[in-house]
């Protein structure tokens, strides 16, 4: 992990002292209501969503956080990013904590918080093919055992050391855009590349094949309405869903 985060911060602080001193912040933020929540091919709630995400920019450097709070209280997630972009590469450090309880908690045997780092790369405009690869390297992320009776007994009660090794799940994922008249589309497929509890796999599998749709309904002359709709198969757990979304702002 310390190999890891060594490199990360470096790359960030190269670009923050590289900053031009005549950069300026900028500051922006989005709200939608979502019919799912649907991320990477796998459900994380079925219910209704409002989603909103507030990021901050200087120069290269970004910051934020996205949010996905369910209209039945049944799901609150809070996913705080940062990193740096450039016009076809972008590097992004994410937290994926599992719900809110012990968010301040960081000791790597109980903490509900699982670190990745992602990397985002846009292939030249005759191909604008996006490729993305992101690791879980730190936190709530370990190799799956599978241990008999007596040895997890024997685990829970701590008379033996059943130590957790980070499983480093990887997902990876492309993506191709084009347009059709004014909708914009989506092709994408994203798969992991070994067993991974954090996303319900037991083996290395396509996780994630989609379509999505995205255009701007016109309300007036000077506003508009984006929405989007997205078909989305998980040919791992056999199962396929839909996702309308409408952005408020």
């Amino acid at each position: 992990m310390r190999k890891w985060m060594l490199v990360i911060v470096s790359i960030l602080c190269l670009q923050l002292f590289g900053q031009e001193k005549e950069e300026k912040i900028s500051a922006d933020l989005g709200v939608s209501i979502s019919s799912y929540f649907i991320w990477r091919g796998l459900v994380l709630n079925s219910s209704p969503q409002i989603q909103g995400w507030g990021e901050g920019q200087w120069g290269k450097l970004f910051g934020g956080m996205w949010s996905s709070y369910s209209f039945v209280g049944t799901c609150s997630e809070n996913y705080p990013y940062l990193g740096f972009s450039t016009n076809k590469f972008k590097l992004t450090l994410a937290d994926y904590p599992e719900g809110v309880d012990d968010f301040f908690s960081f000791d790597k045997s109980e903490t509900c918080h699982s670190v990745e780092a992602m990397v985002d790369y846009v292939m030249p405009d005759k191909f604008p093919l996006q490729v993305k690869v992101a690791t879980i390297f730190w936190g709530n992320d370990y190799q799956v055992k599978d241990l008999n009776e007596e040895d997890q007994l024997l685990c829970e009660q701590e008379l033996i050391i059943c130590e957790e090794k980070n499983n480093y799940s990887t997902y990876v994922e492309l993506l191709y855009p084009f347009s059709i008249g004014s909708t914009d589309i989506e092709i994408i497929i994203g798969g992991v590349t070994h067993e991974s509890a954090f996303y319900s796999t037991q083996e290395a599998a396509i996780i994630n094949c989609s379509v999505k749709g995205s255009k701007k309904i016109k309300i007036t002359e000077s506003f508009s309405i984006p929405i989007s709709y997205q078909l989305t198969f998980n040919p791992d757990q056999k199962t396929a869903n839909t996702v309308f979304v409408l952005s408020l702002f």
